[in-house]
């Protein structure tokens, strides 16, 4: 496979090659290619999860919590209920 990149990218990357940070041009690319793929995954994965909350949402499954107090105490809830599972006790 043969890449031409903008002269941009190109002098980036001779700068990452010159500096040390990289071996060579090929290691660079595999490495933005592995990182693009990465992000990529964690995207579909996002997505997926933000059409679960919208179907969850449709289905009627959702609370509604109203002002700053019921937030508070909803967060504490949770985080009451994970000390107990973990055995931390009741810290507050």
């Amino acid at each position: 496979m043969t890449v031409t990149l903008p002269k941009d990218l190109e002098i980036y990357v001779q700068s990452k090659i010159s500096s040390g940070q990289c071996e060579s041009e090929q290691a660079l690319i595999a490495e933005a290619i592995r990182i693009y793929r990465d992000l990529d995954e964690r995207y579909a994965a996002l997505r997926q999860s933000i059409k679960e909350g919208f179907d969850q949402i449709e289905r009627g499954e959702y609370i509604e919590l109203n002002g700053e107090a019921e937030i508070r105490q909803f967060f504490d809830n949770i985080a009451t209920r994970g000390r107990a599972k973990l055995g931390l006790g009741n810290k507050t």
